[in-house]
């Protein structure tokens, strides 16, 4: 994920539609490589008799983490654009350029870099949560069993 992350975060306003595919791919396949094994490691670690409970809670911890990832980015997008557009904005006014007569075109393209410009700087912070994410997973430990533990517990769920 983070090398389709790095992907992005070099997106500007002469990216083709096919230059998004192959970092959207490689997104979800990551999504998929981390997801199941989470789930995999939740359920065994669970005692047979809360397993209904715990997957019931991880899809709604996912559902809420989901949102607030989504209201984050968001947030952290409006944020860096809105930082850029006054810094293009001081720029201009430092080289005497008059931002109130500029014409309605080189607004548009001004307001397309600076959207560019603030998709790219979310994307970087996201290759760091991405990598955050990915240290986290890697401490993640099978933990040892009881020998009285095995024998109450059913099988555990296999991957694949």
């Amino acid at each position: 994920m983070s090398g389709a992350l790095f992907q992005y975060s070099h997106v500007d306003l002469t990216t083709q539609r096919h230059d998004l595919i192959i970092p959207l791919i490689m997104c979800g396949a990551g999504m998929g490589m981390m997801m199941m094994p989470m789930n995999t490691h939740l359920l065994n670690k669970a005692p047979s008799q809360l397993v209904n409970r715990v997957t019931s809670l991880t899809n709604s911890m996912q559902q809420v983490i989901n949102s607030l990832a989504v209201s984050t980015l968001v947030t952290i997008l409006t944020s860096r654009a809105a930082s850029r557009g006054a810094d293009m904005k001081a720029a201009a006014a430092a080289s005497g350029v008059d931002v109130a007569s500029a014409s309605p075109e080189i607004l548009k393209q001004a307001t397309q870099k600076v959207l560019a410009q603030g998709f790219a700087d979310t994307f970087h912070i996201m290759i760091y949560v991405a990598l955050g994410g990915a240290v986290l997973g890697l401490l993640l430990r099978r933990g040892r069993k009881s020998a009285e533990g095995e024998s109450k517990r059913q099988p555990e769920i296999m991957h694949g």
